[in-house]
């Protein structure tokens, strides 16, 4: 990642429940402290987690 400078400034990080979004989250809150990191993700039951009889 650039060595960007969001000190002071709202970041907002869609898909943040998911791998990529939450590990850019964590790492934006690292690297700049004074950020505010905004997350949101539409968790929903869109895929079918029931156990497939085959």
């Amino acid at each position: 990642m650039n060595s960007s400078n969001f000190n002071h400034k709202s970041i907002l990080i869609t898909g943040a429940a998911g791998f990529i979004g939450s590990c850019l989250a964590k790492r934006v809150c690292a690297e700049n402290p004074d950020a505010k990191v905004i997350g949101f993700d539409n968790i929903n039951d869109y895929y079918d987690t029931s156990p497939q009889v085959r």
